[in-house]
């Protein structure tokens, strides 16, 4: 907002060749000729009033603010030099101030150009400072369903094992109707408009009708500090989650994480991410593994249609914790493909492929051999949002696990339709 030059600014001044550099709008030449000026005129009304503008103009507005204050000090109804304190005020981060100034002008009434940008830069700081207001989100959801093979159990009747020979299985594959019951709170408390605390409290349950040794139920906490700017963000997540089957205590996990994403231009994006953390089994430590993950990923926005694809590799390492339990440590990589469309109003249809190869440590105690596994997932769904807050899903799934361990090689398919309430 560069107003009007004071009138009291004659062509033969000191400071005239100051005067003509911000009128040709030369700022960093008027800000030398300004420095150069100060220790001789410093404290000289018209003089600051000009100097203030070039030191707005460069990104000085500590500078400017001493200035407008001596000038308003003798002059307190130059209401030119108070829109522009204002302005190096709000410049300065200090809305308050920056208010208090902007509404002593307005009361004043100033022209209608000059009452437009006052009310321009009143709602820009009641946006800034709703930003800076710590938000609650949140969710609960409702998502009945059917699951082909409740236990990831293989279809094979009998397997062989080589201390005992053939062995006939149980049951093998159990299907039955489910019940998931979900929900979750995040709390974001900005620290600055770069700079914010977050958490996430995420519960699941999973209750099947008939087959309650497959219940399962967790809760987790995810929570640490974010960096958001420039097209960048960075947060780093301290998580801790329980998981609980058939109601007792099953496994612990630990980690700390680090998500960097960066919007290189508005149709692509960027995502590194990693973390490092512990998986504790309290019933049987010879499980428990220390794990290491790392990937990358892309987000594209196609030009001209409602379509966002996506894609994903990632690669990873449980080591297991005692030297007996190799069998249970692992490497594994894999990759993640997904799409939505966004072309129907209220719709959103999506698809996701997900595969991943984990490679074991040691043999198999019982089966003399090194488990390998190919995993393979294949998900379809479709959203709709009838109202603002509420969201109804239907989806699909199918995944094939191929091992080179008869006990391991399962396939599950699973539908659901759920209704997820969304508050903030």
């Amino acid at each position: 907002m560069l107003l009007a030059l004071s009138a009291g600014v004659g062509a033969a001044s000191p400071w005239s060749a100051l005067e003509k550099e911000l009128q040709r709008r030369d700022y960093p030449a008027a800000w030398a000729a300004a420095e150069r000026l100060a220790p001789d005129h410093a404290g000289e009304p018209d003089f600051d009033f000009l100097y203030a503008l070039a030191a707005l103009e460069t990104g000085h507005p500590q500078h400017a603010a001493f200035a407008l204050e001596r000038i308003l000090l003798v002059r307190p109804d130059q209401h030119r030099a108070r829109v522009e304190l204002a302005r190096a005020y709000f410049l300065l981060g200090d809305h308050a101030s920056a208010r208090r100034e902007f509404l002593a002008v307005r009361a004043a009434g100033p022209p209608p150009n000059v009452r437009s940008r006052i009310e321009l830069f009143l709602a820009e700081m009641d946006r800034r400072e709703s930003a800076l207001r710590t938000r609650v989100a949140g969710y609960v959801e409702l998502r009945p369903g059917w699951d082909s093979n409740v236990a990831s159990a293989t279809a094979d009747s009998s397997i062989e094992i080589p201390a005992l020979g053939i062995v006939n299985l149980g049951d093998g594959e159990i299907s039955d109707r489910y019940l998931d019951k979900n929900a979750g709170v995040t709390v974001v408390h900005p620290l600055s408009r770069r700079r914010a605390l977050f958490a996430d409290l995420a519960y699941r349950d999973r209750e099947n009708v008939d087959t309650q040794a497959y219940d399962t139920r967790s809760v987790g906490l995810s929570a640490g500090l974010a960096w958001n700017g420039e097209g960048r963000r960075l947060r780093l997540p301290l998580q801790y989650q329980v998981l609980y089957l058939a109601n007792e205590e099953f496994r612990r996990l630990a980690s700390l994480g680090i998500e960097w994403t960066r919007d290189v231009n508005a149709g692509n994006q960027l995502l590194l991410f990693g973390q490092l953390g512990t998986l504790r089994y309290p019933e049987d430590s010879l499980r428990d593994v220390d794990l290491a993950l790392a990937g990358a990923g892309w987000n594209h926005r196609y030009a001209g249609l409602p379509l966002l694809a996506s894609a994903s590799v990632y690669i990873g390492d449980e080591s297991a914790r005692h030297a007996t339990g190799d069998p249970n440590g692992r490497s594994y990589y894999g990759a993640r493909l997904g799409a939505q469309w966004s072309g129907i109003r209220k719709h959103t249809p999506y698809a996701s492929l997900a595969w991943q190869r984990s490679d074991y440590d040691a043999d198999n105690p019982v089966f003399l051999r090194t488990r390998r596994e190919d995993f393979a997932e294949l998900r379809l769904g479709w959203n709709w949002q009838p109202q603002r807050h509420w969201n109804v899903t239907a989806e699909a799934s199918l995944v094939d696990n191929r091992a080179n361990i008869g006990l391991y090689e399962y396939t599950r398919r699973q539908f659901s339709v759920g209704v997820r309430y969304q508050f903030d």
